[in-house]
């Protein structure tokens, strides 16, 4: 009798319904390359992304590639609002992680140390929903992009390591974290 080995289950946590490329492909109005800063462009597409030597940060669908060639970002507000719905994804599934998790016998969302760095990545949700109501084109875009970076970096730290395995959800919010690095002008 020959024994079968079943490849043990990923500890990742499927990435499956994350809004952000779907957002980022609405927000693009049709274009596939983005100049989102000085030297900085967003490639989206799986076919156009995958002919580009390897840039800063990759997904299956979208590359940030150094170059000039890309159509000028018209829009920051939009951009800003599809990193926050991956944020919003990224809340979700970490909450219900820590629901799931235990730790004393308790749901890991239910010690206070843990709902107190929720509520942090919340505020900070909130403080850049609240810079987008006062900014113009071209102006302090770069502090809303950090507060919804400084809120995925919190949520990636409480998801635990899987969170930074290709394809899991701090996979992507280190890329959406790239991507408002590059247009808040931090890169």
């Amino acid at each position: 009798m020959i024994a079968t080995q079943s490849a043990p289950p990923s500890p990742a946590t499927p990435a499956d319904g994350a809004p952000l490329l779907p957002a980022l492909t609405r927000w693009a109005s049709g274009a596939t390359r983005i100049q989102l800063a000085a030297g900085v462009v967003l490639v989206l597409g799986d076919g156009s992304a995958a002919a580009y030597a390897p840039g800063v940060g990759a997904l299956p669908g979208a590359r940030l590639i150094p170059g000039t060639d890309g159509t000028p970002m018209r829009d920051p507000a939009g951009l800003l609002t599809a990193r926050r719905a991956q944020s919003d994804w990224l809340l979700d599934v970490t909450l219900q992680r820590l629901r799931e998790r235990t730790s004393a016998g308790r749901p890991l969302a239910a010690h206070a140390p843990i709902r107190l760095r929720l509520a942090e990545a919340a505020v900070r949700l909130v403080e850049a929903d609240g810079l987008v109501v006062g900014l113009g084109a071209g102006e302090g875009w770069g502090y809303a992009h950090q507060c919804v970076t400084d809120a995925d970096h919190l949520l990636i730290e409480l998801h635990g390591g899987s969170s930074v395995l290709a394809g899991s959800p701090g996979h992507l919010a280190l890329f959406s974290s790239l991507i408002g690095l590059a247009a808040g002008g931090g890169i």
